[in-house]
């Protein structure tokens, strides 16, 4: 069965773990992402449960940072046919998320999927706010052996 614990997929942190690259986002409404989130994120649903036990939440939350960035290490999963990178992602010290990509095309976009809805979790954030974000390192996310 699986959790809701935001935490659980994030190997050996209980909570909110420390470190990452710090940076910013501007919260993206509908109208400016591309919209194919919910697809993918019906396909990650089942591997997420399988790895770690958990379910995401329908949809994702997108973010414009202020600067690209590139991502260290990601946890690299084969999907659907597609080659998939993941890293942990804490929102403003509330809610920690996974962010994914199949491309590097937008290193400014941060897709964000997670256990709880975050727009929720985040206070209800609303488009356009500006976020702080700590971007973990993918082996974050390795599964225990």
């Amino acid at each position: 069965m699986a959790s809701n614990d935001p935490h659980q997929f994030l190997v050996g942190y209980p909570s909110i773990p420390p470190g990452g690259v710090r940076l910013t986002g501007r919260v993206l409404g509908p109208s400016e992402t591309p919209g194919t989130s919910q697809i993918w994120m019906e396909a990650f649903t089942p591997v997420f449960d399988s790895l770690y036990g958990v379910e995401l939440v329908p949809g994702s939350l997108n973010l414009r940072l202020t600067a690209s960035i590139e991502w260290e290490d990601p946890f690299v999963l084969d999907i659907g046919g597609r080659h998939w990178e993941f890293c942990p992602v804490v929102l403003d010290e509330k809610a920690v998320g996974v962010v994914f990509r199949a491309d590097r095309l937008s290193p400014d976009l941060l897709e964000i999927a997670s256990t709880v809805h975050l727009r929720s979790a985040l206070g209800g954030v609303a488009d356009g706010a500006m976020i702080a974000v700590r971007l973990l390192p993918g082996w974050d996310l390795r599964p225990a052996a």
